[in-house]
């Protein structure tokens, strides 16, 4: 079970409960990749202003601050993502071990 929280400023936070760990992917590419990718075609339609308030164009979108793991699916198949995925190990002692990729 996992609770959200809301911190001073907004941010998100995730605490994991009954002993479980808990690490933030941010699976991050570039808004060319996101209207390929879009199934439905949402990201076409609002470039052509058939849409409004479509995240990362008309609407606002934030990134997580501080991800332990940051993957770009726009250098990376889907081979290499999974491989940063479980290459990934919590740092118990310091509570983070921030993974970057390229």
């Amino acid at each position: 079970m996992y609770e959200t929280i809301t911190l001073a400023g907004g941010e998100h936070a995730v605490l994991a409960l009954n002993g479980r760990a808990y690490a933030e992917v941010y699976v991050a590419t570039v808004q060319a990749i996101c209207v390929a990718r879009s199934p439905k075609g949402l990201y076409q339609r609002a470039l052509d202003g058939k849409l409004n308030g479509m995240t990362g164009l008309q609407a606002p979108y934030e990134p997580p601050l501080a991800p332990e793991i940051r993957i770009d699916t726009s250098t990376l198949d889907v081979e290499e993502c999974i491989a940063l995925l479980l290459a990934y190990e919590p740092c118990v002692s310091s509570g983070s071990n921030r993974t970057e990729t390229r």
